[in-house]
C-alpha cells in the first residue's frame, strides 16, 4: 500500500512541475508578445490561443492535486473550526467523496470529448489566429490532470497519516 502512496506523491510532484513549467511558459510568452508588439511592431497572433487552450489548462489541472494534498483548498474556516476532531474527519470524508464523484463525471465527459476530437482530428482552421494543434491535445491535459487529482483525493482518504492531519487542520 505504501507504493501506491509513494506513486501518488510522485504524480503530485510531476503535476506540480508541469504546472510550474506552464506558468513560466505563460509568463515568457506574454513578455515575448509584448516585446514583439510594442518594441518590434510585429505582433504575433497565436500566443493567446496557446495560453488559453494549453498553458492555462495545464497550470490549473496539474496544480489541483498539489492543492488538495497540501490542504490549501477552500474551506469555511469559521464553521470548520467549531467541529470536533471526529466531525472534521467526517466532513473531510464527505467532501472528498463528493469531490471524487464530480471529478469522475468531469473526466468521463472530457474523455468523451477527447475521443470525439481524436476520431475527427479536429483542429483550428488554417489561416486562423490560433496555433494549429489538434483539439484533442487540450483534452488530454484536462483528463490527465484531473486523473492525478482523483488519485490524490483517493489516497488522502486511504492514508492513515493524511486522515489524522486532516482532523488536525
Amino acid at each position: 500500500m505504501t507504493r501506491i502512496f509513494v506513486g501518488a506523491r510522485y504524480l503530485d510532484s510531476l503535476g506540480l512541475w508541469i504546472s510550474c513549467i506552464s506558468l513560466t511558459g505563460m509568463t515568457l510568452l506574454i513578455i515575448w508578445s509584448v516585446a514583439q508588439r510594442y518594441i518590434l511592431a510585429s505582433p504575433i497572433a497565436w500566443n493567446i490561443s496557446l495560453i488559453e487552450t494549453h498553458l492555462m489548462l495545464a497550470f490549473l489541472c496539474f496544480s489541483l492535486a498539489n492543492t488538495a494534498r497540501a490542504q490549501e483548498h477552500v474551506t469555511i474556516d469559521s464553521l470548520y473550526r467549531l467541529f470536533s476532531r471526529r466531525y472534521k474527519v467526517l466532513a473531510n470524508t464527505v467532501a472528498d467523496a463528493v469531490t471524487a464523484i464530480v471529478i469522475i463525471l468531469f473526466i468521463w465527459a472530457n474523455f468523451a470529448d477527447l475521443r470525439s476530437s481524436w476520431v475527427t482530428q479536429s483542429a483550428p482552421p488554417r489561416g486562423s489566429s490560433q496555433l494549429l494543434l489538434p483539439n484533442w491535445t487540450s483534452d488530454v491535459l484536462i483528463v490527465v490532470g484531473f486523473a492525478i487529482f482523483l488519485v490524490t483525493v483517493a489516497c488522502r482518504q486511504l492514508e492513515p497519516d493524511a486522515r489524522r492531519l486532516m482532523a488536525d487542520s
